[in-house]
């Protein structure tokens, strides 16, 4: 069985391996998945866009080569003649008599126009048009040159192929100025030294190889534009990342695999199209473990799973390139002894390509079970119909592609010369068919999220004036066609073609007012809607301090334009307050007040509308998204006053659930507008006056309570406000009088005094065992022991033997018995700490202790009767452990009899103080420093920061800021400069605005840094003033916008607003 040699080599590789053809669905698959994922999320991207070009700039490079390819193909000359790589037999002929210069056996003879004897299958060529053939390279050289070679002028074509004179070797046939080529050969059984030399036309390639590649790349080259806007639009997406390399790789080994044997000629347009079809499968692969979401198992071992499967691949793609390297380097360098060695390195490319076919069919078997798996655990509704129509033409198109791997092993002739080729065509049809379906039946035309309505609007209507234009076309042609040789002739078919271009013009017209109607509906209604916008507000006077009135004929607008039936409007009366519901508009029941959270208004602020997109099951959400679906919203559009964030609107589905376009943007920034403008000015002077005086309440009552507390401290008492009970209700373990604790407390003198199992919650570092030993401390058995038993510190083996004890021998080491936990713990408390990390086969058993009160040590038989109190704590969520079967579910009901929460310290900013001031001086005591106090400044820092360490965290900086302190007072340089300047993610815990402080903050190696000093929030008096103080104030942070805002002393949001006023980035 022959195969093509040297570069031609890539027949297997253009036709098989590329099995491009065999992804050629799985590529088209690609086309739905961009409709999917595009979405206006993209403008959180959070890659930069450096980061984008590289595979930009291989998608420019890509069509640059399939351009060049595809021209060089059509400017290539054929004979008729097909030539493989050389048989085994071959091969040992040369290897033992590399001088015998015997040709290159031709394998398949098509369409050959001769003047002489007619080649045959099995003859040796010799040469062609004078050039020496004596292996597959030397054959596609010397048809590519044809391409260039000069036809002598004045010459002809002998009249049989025995002349001997004759002009050249490529001469002109008078008068059709055909080109004849003279070729040597002899007989499969002839005489070398006695060669035919007959001449035969000279052709183009056949027109239907050419127009078969080149439907292909026309129908690939719109949805290659797709995918570059998808990655383009979400290059942080991994998904679209790898649709964009599938595009990228499939064209390419598409593109030079419909014309391999053209191709072999050149080593720089083979090498792109090796290294891409042998990477096809595996880029295929690696997109269908993520598309439509991340598999699990893939998700928990993304790195090994991506270097196994990647491995093979990209060592096969470098060996094959150094292989085809290799060749044509033995190729310039050849002579006769030198040629055998030549075929046996073509040998080793045959072995490698037939045996990656086989690693290729591997891959896309593999690729076909991801599939079914998506298919199986797909839950969207959307997503699950898309993948049933994708696995759909995956099946069907299993025949085609089994049909080619069996041409490839069964005739690897016909498989070489291009057979393979139309069912391959098919198989990426039947992916088409499935792409097609799923559009339109299953809405997945979302390509308006990449291009713009009004950039469609202009593609559709040049498209319908290219149609138009066609059709005068064709009629005019058609026209010419006739033979109109009598004037009757002419006068009848004028009419005919005069009423057509009229229907046409008429039926273009229609289309055209069609279009401007269904893309710009809004233009049509906005006189009505302003006119009742101007009603709304010239009867504001009569409801002064409500603007539900304007608000409500904004939604009444918006149900009328952009057809939703659910919307709703929020307001807020100052930069810094909560937004509170105004208008609702259909079956919707938004929450009367939504908190002022800078994981929405950043957002906002930054962008004007924020959109809900399908993400499937990739990853987590963002936060915006999450609030979207709890607010059952499909788009939430800022309220704009003066550079502020005065509200916004929400917005629930379409009616025919089309995604919000551009115009419908505008629509509502133009509404809003008219909203604010009129809305926010009602209540400016009350919400100043209110807010100085809720501003000057609050700091009084602080200032009178940090006044008691230093006035018990004086007196000797440690918390005058310390909840005393009467019955001696012992609390001095828990400090803080916020509203959270006392409840707390009220809570535990209550339980304090049953026999009920106790379950503590909180999260780490809040007190939690504190909170236990309080409540054994007002227990019945407070005279009895308290034991204490950390579960996550113990591992399950361990943490049994632990809690039950175990006998003499029970298991290796075990050389006495050892008392448990639960017998130690009778008569008195057992606290088991972090319980959510215990062993299922450890509930088990703490489970039977429980129901009764009995248990057998490790390793023993004696039963064991106790009397203990459980109580357990834990920060994590029981019940979801429970529905993923990591806890036992009645185990938890017998622990939670009597559940107690202890807030975080976020929650107790109350108590920020007293804790403060209690670890201050427990620390300065233990250090032996004469601290007294800390500062106000220092006070207001440590309420304003989240502290996700809670109560630990906040004794740990205490007792850091003891140690660095210089003088008697703790100041804000004294603080960690994590305190001063949370970074985002902890800012998320926080719901008030902070100010930087003034002073030195301490770094590593001992040394200080200057923190800048905050100023007063009015930055300037005219806008020159405050647009310089503005650049100052971020230049002197680095650029840091969240530390200039500090700096200013003014709140995230207003500093944002005046930088975006002054334009400064």
């Amino acid at each position: 069985m022959n195969l093509p040699h040297d570069s031609g080599n890539n027949s297997v590789i253009g036709s098989a391996l590329a099995s491009a053809p065999i992804f050629t669905g799985v590529d088209t698959l690609f086309r739905r998945y961009s409709a999917l994922w595009i979405g206006k999320m993209a403008r959180y991207d959070g890659l930069k866009p450096a980061r984008r070009w590289p595979l930009v700039l291989a998608g420019i490079a890509v069509l640059v080569y399939s351009i060049i390819v595809l021209g060089f193909v059509s400017q290539s000359r054929d004979l008729g003649l097909r030539c493989l790589m050389p048989n085994e037999e071959d091969l040992v002929a040369a290897g033992e008599h590399p001088e015998n210069e015997v040709g290159v056996r031709i394998d398949r003879v098509f369409d050959v126009t001769t003047d002489g004897d007619r080649p045959q299958e099995g003859s040796r060529l010799l040469s062609i048009g004078g050039q020496p053939v004596r292996t597959f390279t030397e054959f596609t050289q010397a048809l590519a040159n044809l391409r260039s070679t000069p036809t002598p002028v004045g010459s002809f074509v002998p009249q049989t192929s025995d002349s001997e004179e004759h002009a050249g070797p490529i001469v002109e046939k008078l008068p059709s100025h055909e080109r004849w080529i003279e070729v040597e050969f002899f007989k499969e059984d002839g005489d070398p030294s006695d060669p035919y030399s007959p001449f035969l036309q000279e052709k183009r390639l056949p027109l239907g190889a050419l127009s078969l590649s080149l439907v292909w790349f026309t129908l690939h080259l719109g949805i290659f534009v797709v995918g570059a806007m998808a990655y383009w639009k979400r290059p942080f997406d991994a998904a679209a990342r790898m649709f964009f390399a599938m595009c990228i790789v499939t064209v390419v080994a598409f593109v030079g695999g419909y014309h391999w044997w053209v191709i072999a000629a050149r080593l720089w347009l083979n090498i792109p199209f090796a290294i891409c079809a042998m990477l096809v499968p595996v880029v295929t692969l690696h997109f269908f473990l993520v598309f439509p979401h991340r598999k699990p198992w893939f998700a928990r071992h993304p790195r090994t799973i991506l270097a196994a499967i990647y491995a093979l691949p990209l060592a096969a793609t470098t060996g094959m390139v150094t292989l085809l390297c290799y060749s044509a380097w033995q190729h310039a360098h050849s002579d006769a002894y030198a040629l055998g060695d030549l075929l046996f390195t073509l040998s080793y490319i045959q072995k490698s390509i037939y045996g990656y076919l086989a690693v290729a069919t591997v891959y896309f078997v593999a690729t076909l079970y991801a599939l079914y798996d998506s298919y199986q655990t797909t839950k969207n509704t959307a997503e699950h119909n898309q993948v049933k129509w994708i696995l759909w033409a995956a099946a069907a198109s299993t025949l085609p592609v089994g049909y080619t791997l069996l041409l490839a092993l069964n005739d690897r002739v016909e498989f070489a010369v291009g057979h393979a080729r139309f069912p391959m065509f098919i198989a990426s049809l039947l992916f088409m068919m499935a792409y097609a379906v799923g559009i339109i039946r299953y809405k997945l035309m979302l390509v308006d999220q990449v291009f713009s309505r009004g950039t469609l609007y202009f593609l559709l209507s040049f498209g319908v004036l290219i149609v138009y234009s066609l059709a005068i076309t064709l009629s005019s042609l058609l026209g010419m066609m006739q033979d109109m040789q009598f004037l009757h002739q002419v006068i009848s078919v004028t009419p005919v073609v005069l009423v057509a271009v009229i229907l046409l013009g008429w039926i273009r017209d229609r289309v055209q007012q069609t279009l401007d109607r269904s893309f710009y509906r809004e233009k049509y209604q906005l006189d009505k809607v302003m006119q009742g916008m101007n009603q709304a507000v010239a009867h504001l006077g009569d409801h002064l301090g409500d603007p539900a009135t304007l608000g409500q004929q904004m939604l009444t607008s918006c149900h009328d334009v952009l057809h939703i039936n659910q919307a709703a409007v929020y307001l807020r009366s100052g930069p810094n307050e909560d937004f509170n519901l105004i208008a609702v508009q259909g079956d919707m029941s938004p929450p009367a007040r939504l908190a002022n959270d800078p994981e929405l208004t950043i957002p906002l602020l930054e962008n004007a509308s924020l959109q809900r997109t399908s993400l499937g099951g990739r990853g987590p959400r963002s936060k915006v998204q999450t609030i979207l679906r709890e607010l059952d919203v499909d788009l939430i559009h800022r309220l704009e006053m003066e550079g502020e964030l005065a509200g916004f609107v929400l917005l629930g589905r379409k009616r025919d659930d089309s995604a919000y376009t551009a115009e419908d943007l505008t629509f509502l920034t133009a509404l809003g507008q008219i909203m604010t403008l009129h809305s926010s000015k009602v209540h400016d002077e009350i919400t100043r006056l209110n807010k100085e005086l809720s501003l000057k309440t609050e700091r009084v009552a602080e200032q009178q309570r940090q006044i008691s507390i230093l006035q018990s401290e004086i007196m000797g008492s440690r918390d005058p406000q310390k909840i005393t009970v009467q019955g001696g209700f012992r609390n001095e373990l828990i400090r803080g009088n916020s509203k959270a604790i006392r409840q707390l407390l009220d809570t535990v003198q209550k339980v304090s005094h049953s026999e009920s199992s106790v379950l503590i919650r909180g999260e780490s570092g809040t007190g939690k065992e504190l909170l236990a030993q309080t409540l054994h401390m007002n227990s019945p058995r407070h005279e009895g022991p308290m034991v204490r038993v950390h579960c996550a510190a113990l591992s399950p083996s361990l943490l049994e033997s632990e809690l039950f004890g175990h006998s003499k021998g029970a298991f290796t080491g075990a050389h006495r018995d050892k008392e448990g936990r639960f017998e130690m713990a009778n008569g008195g408390t057992l606290f088991l700490d972090e319980i959510g990390d215990i062993s299922l086969e450890t509930q088990v058993k703490l489970l039977r202790v429980l129901q009764e009160r009995s248990f057998e040590p490790v390793g023993g038989t004696r039963t064991i009767q106790v009397d203990v109190r459980l109580v357990t704590a834990t920060h994590q969520d029981l019940e979801s452990l429970i529905l993923q079967g990591r806890f036992r579910e009645d185990l938890y009901y017998r622990l939670n009899v009597i559940s107690m929460t202890l807030p975080p310290l976020r929650d107790r900013v109350d108590d920020i103080f007293e804790l403060a001031r209690h670890f201050l001086g427990r620390a300065a005591q233990r250090i032996g420093k004469p601290i007294s106090h800390l500062d106000d400044e220092t006070v207001d820092i440590l309420k304003q920061y989240p502290w996700p360490g809670n109560i630990r965290e906040l004794e740990n900086v205490i007792e850091r800021a003891v140690v660095l302190a210089d003088d008697e007072v703790i100041t804000p340089g004294d603080l960690p400069r994590e305190i001063l300047f949370p970074n985002p993610s902890q800012l998320q815990l926080g719901s008030q605005k902070r100010h930087a402080p003034s002073g030195k903050q301490p770094v590593a190696g001992g040394e200080t840094e200057k923190v800048p000093v905050a100023v007063p929030a009015a930055v300037g008096d005219n806008g020159a003033n405050e647009e310089q103080q503005l650049r100052d104030a971020l230049s002197r942070c680095g650029g840091n916008k969240a530390r200039a805002a500090r700096l200013l002393g003014m709140p995230r949001s207003t500093y944002y607003s005046r930088l975006k006023k002054y334009r400064i980035s």
